[in-house]
């Protein structure tokens, strides 16, 4: 019942966004691990940083595991692990999106909420 409240406030607020819910939820789908959805909002920053994480998350790995095999072990298995660590959150930030979307409250570049 509150949830209904807080939406019909959203709306009559004007902060509706004029993208569509679904193309969002659709793009978080099926190009989520591209950001998809998050390029269709105009929020390209937040995209593009991910991306640098991800990129360095996967340099950081397979220096990690060269760093196991040829050198240090430990310190191999560190860099490996901060790898991980970075692409897992990069995996983990979609999934949240995803959800975020499905209950109508991820925001668009200009702060409005991508509704149904």
């Amino acid at each position: 019942m509150e949830q209904n409240n807080v939406q019909e406030q959203i709306i009559k607020g004007n902060d509706r966004s004029e993208k569509s819910w679904v193309a969002c939820l659709l793009l978080c789908i099926f190009l989520g691990e591209i950001y998809g959805h998050k390029f269709y909002v105009g929020r390209v920053r937040e995209a593009l940083t991910m991306w640098a994480i991800l990129v360095v998350s996967i340099i950081l790995a397979f220096i990690g595991m060269g760093t196991a095999v040829f050198s240090s072990a430990w310190v191999g298995f560190l860099i490996s692990g901060l790898g991980i660590v970075g692409m897992s959150a990069y995996c983990i930030v979609v999934i949240v999106d995803f959800f975020v979307i499905l209950v109508g409250k991820f925001k668009d570049a200009e702060g409005k909420y991508v509704t149904k």
